[in-house]
């Protein structure tokens, strides 16, 4: 789907595979299918139309060439989309098996959703970079991936100056992309879940829909914020959001 960062999921557990479809719809991805078992899973993986795999290594089956190391074996084969490993297991045998082949990343059981964001955020890194897999910490990388029609860019959250929020998405705005890239999510999931706590001090809410970095302020007006990007509506009152400092 344009525009959306799309995202196939393998794993046999169903409530666990839900858990991770609505992490990942609240992130404004689009979830390209969800495989239960290994056999709709290999199907799936040549010829479904994603951006990224997220597979659970043990899918229930008891033979590792039925697994997700068996999996990705197949996947690697046919195509060439970066891939992550989802386990239960903190065994170092086993996470040894998964870095042999080369994951983007991999993230242990259970799973929340800033632990999730920051791995797919680092696999993807890692998948365009060529850089070896490596254990995710759970802190927020200073960059999101994100599409331009079926392009994939990268955005540092430093150069993000403004989020409004537009019906069911986001506009995220940047001196590159002023018109603002789409994010299918809410205000306040992109500002205080995705973005990086050190990055989230910048910003001040001067409306309902709409927070701007406090560093392209010039002046306040009674109900107006003049930046150097324009000047725009502000209608928060004190302790809502916007202060009139």
């Amino acid at each position: 789907m344009e525009n959306e960062l799309s995202i196939l999921i393998v794993e046999d557990e169903a409530l666990i595979a839900e858990t991770i479809r609505l992490m990942l719809e609240d992130f404004g991805y689009h979830v390209a299918g969800i495989c239960y078992g290994y056999d709709q899973a290999l199907g799936a993986v040549c010829s479904a139309e994603y951006d990224l795999l997220l597979t659970d290594i043990d899918l229930g089956e008891g033979r590792q060439e039925r697994s997700g190391f068996g999996l990705v074996k197949a996947l690697t084969a046919c195509r060439r989309v970066p891939f992550i490993f989802l386990t239960a297991f903190d065994d170092r045998d086993i996470i040894r098996q998964a870095a042999s082949l080369m994951p983007s990343a991999y993230l242990t059981k259970p799973i929340n959703p800033a632990s999730l964001y920051a791995c797919i955020q680092v696999g993807m890194e890692a998948f365009r970079s060529q850089q070896p897999p490596a254990p995710v910490a759970p802190a927020r990388p200073g960059f999101f991936y994100t599409k331009v029609g079926r392009r994939l860019v990268k955005l540092d959250w430093s150069a993000v100056y403004q989020l409004e929020s537009v019906k069911n998405y986001v506009l995220v705005r940047t001196a590159e992309y002023p018109y603002g890239l789409p994010l299918r999510s809410s205000l306040v999931s992109v500002w205080q879940a995705m973005m990086p706590v050190a990055q989230q001090a910048r910003f001040v809410q001067i409306s309902r829909s709409m927070v701007i970095d406090r560093a392209i302020i010039r002046s306040y007006g009674a109900m107006t914020v003049e930046t150097r990007y324009g000047v725009f509506k502000c209608t928060m009152r004190p302790g809502e959001g916007y202060t009139g400092e």
